[in-house]
């Protein structure tokens, strides 16, 4: 897919319609945790601009190894994986989006 055809990708939002309820749910759900268990709150809320910066900064620290290791992944086969995808094939990015791996077979579509 050229660069300029990716500008026309449509991008669909899986929010729930309720989404303010449902976070406020999760967050008194996981603070409420009977009898000793162990609380939590929801990773959504690492969602903020500094929290995605601080996540960005986890992902490249040596012991959070994935990114690297998927990046050497697509360094060494990015041709290889684009010269698979059949005509017209999207690439869809499940993750935050910060990480530069898909970088590498967007450079070869």
């Amino acid at each position: 897919m050229a660069p300029s055809k990716l500008s026309s990708v449509p991008i669909i939002d899986i929010h729930v319609n309720d989404f303010k309820d449902s976070l406020a749910n999760e967050i008194y759900t996981g603070l409420k945790r009977p009898h000793g268990g162990a609380k939590s709150l929801p990773t959504l809320l690492l969602y903020s601009t500094e929290g995605l910066r601080r996540f960005e900064d986890i992902t490249y620290l040596d012991e959070y190894y994935l990114t690297n290791a998927e990046i050497e992944v697509l360094t060494t086969h990015a041709t290889r994986i684009v010269n698979q995808l059949p005509e017209n094939a999207q690439l869809l990015e499940l993750g935050s989006g910060c990480v530069p791996s898909n970088y590498r077979l967007r450079a070869r579509i």
